[in-house]
């Protein structure tokens, strides 16, 4: 339990960055601690008045064959715009086991089944960028347009589009230190 909880702690702190525009974007070099570099897409399409958002997301990510390994990967706003997640785990199979969204500030809310079980693979390899097959696309809405009020979340997990793979490597292109990586 113990390693497992030091484990976790050591790959937050290899997260790379939260990206929310090119100017926040910095991609380190290949090495022994940023081994591998997952990129996880998420689309934020929100047309509110509010700027607060109400909930985050969770990926669970579990190795392939050590189930005691797991790894949240929390999404969490305001971010304006689209974003990419960065994060580096060790080479390996893996695979999301689990999806979760949860209020934010609300205590002990939940609004009926918080959780869906995910079986989606990702495969890392050393040197390598590997884009996530998935995409989180979060929707927000007032319910009556153009006033304060009552907002409408929703989200889907749906899968990237060669329009939008291009768009992450035209991004990552123009970052220093991206050359030094090869995409998967």
């Amino acid at each position: 339990m113990l390693v497992s909880r030091v484990l976790r702690a050591l790959l937050l702190l290899l997260a790379l960055a939260l990206l929310s525009s090119c100017a926040g974007l910095k991609v380190n070099p290949p090495d022994p601690s940023t081994p591998t570099m997952l990129i996880i897409p998420v689309e934020l399409d929100a047309k509110v008045v509010s700027v607060r958002h109400g909930f985050y997301y969770v990926y669970e990510i579990t190795k392939a064959n050590d189930t005691s390994f797991a790894y949240d990967v929390e999404i969490k706003f305001p971010v304006p715009g689209d974003m990419l997640i960065i994060d580096s785990l060790p080479p390996g199979d893996y695979y999301v086991r689990k999806f979760t969204f949860l209020p934010i500030g609300t205590g002990d809310k939940y609004y009926g089944n918080n959780s869906v079980a995910r079986h989606d693979t990702i495969s890392l390899e050393s040197g390598k960028v590997t884009i996530f097959s998935k995409s989180l696309k979060v929707t927000l809405r007032n319910q009556d347009p153009g006033r304060v009020g009552t907002i409408i979340y929703s989200f889907d997990i749906v899968p990237v589009t060669a329009d939008q793979e291009n768009a992450i490597l035209a991004t990552l292109k123009q970052q220093p230190n991206f050359d030094l990586w090869e995409v998967r």
